[in-house]
């Protein structure tokens, strides 16, 4: 009897229980990513006229409490911002060796122009769209591109001049200028001198009857 029991009591001892799972082969749950921030690339569709506009209306706030809010605002609504502008690019307002071109993209007609003074956006382009712009401007004065950029830098200041500085440009459309283009004042011809030898009265060496006389 005790060899029984004691041949139950290994019996029961040696049992092993379920074989443990295998290690499955299958990768790990991933945790759920934090939602992408919204890309840096997107294209503002704001354009020039309507900084102008924004613009203008920061210089009328004579508010002396907002006025500074007011343009701090306006630097953080287009700093950082990448944008799709057409202008008109100047072979001499264009440094090869740095890629960049300073364009005129406010046309001369634009209301409230005067309050832009002069400035002209600095555009530095990408190698490669360097390449395609001097490709198609070169041995021209003037050409009209049609560029995406990031606007890195935007000084606005009361007392001091715009700036604008543009980087990693490209190049979307180029063409010639157009006699429809208004990004610099038409060059009115000076009024017409009156003819010397039309003047009558002493001293003169021609005439005018004798002009007449000699036409007729």
């Amino acid at each position: 009897m005790r060899w029984f029991v004691t041949a139950l009591v290994t019996l029961l001892c040696g049992c092993k229980g379920p074989a443990p799972a295998a290690p499955s082969t299958e990768p790990a749950a991933l945790a759920a990513s934090p939602a992408a921030s919204p890309s840096t690339t997107k294209v503002d569709p704001r354009t020039p006229a309507q900084f102008a506009e924004a613009w203008i209306t920061v210089l009328k706030n004579l508010e002396p409490g907002s006025r500074e809010g007011a343009l701090a605002a306006l630097v953080k609504g287009w700093q950082g911002r990448r944008l799709r502008w057409t202008g008109l690019a100047l072979a001499s307002l264009c440094v090869e060796a740095k890629h960049t071109c300073g364009l005129m993209v406010w046309p001369y007609d634009l209301p409230g122009r005067k309050a832009l003074g002069g400035t002209l956006p600095l555009v530095t382009f990408a190698p490669a769209e360097w390449a395609k712009f001097a490709g198609d401007c070169k041995g021209k004065d003037r050409c009209v591109v049609t560029f995406e950029a990031t606007l890195v830098e935007l000084t606005a200041d009361f007392e001091k001049a715009l700036r604008f500085e543009f980087k990693d440009g490209a190049v979307v459309a180029l063409r010639d200028p157009s006699p429809a283009d208004k990004w610099s004042r038409p060059r009115v011809a000076p009024p017409a001198q009156p003819d010397p030898k039309l003047k009558t009265g002493a001293g003169t060496s021609v005439k005018l009857d004798s002009l007449v006389r000699k036409t007729f």
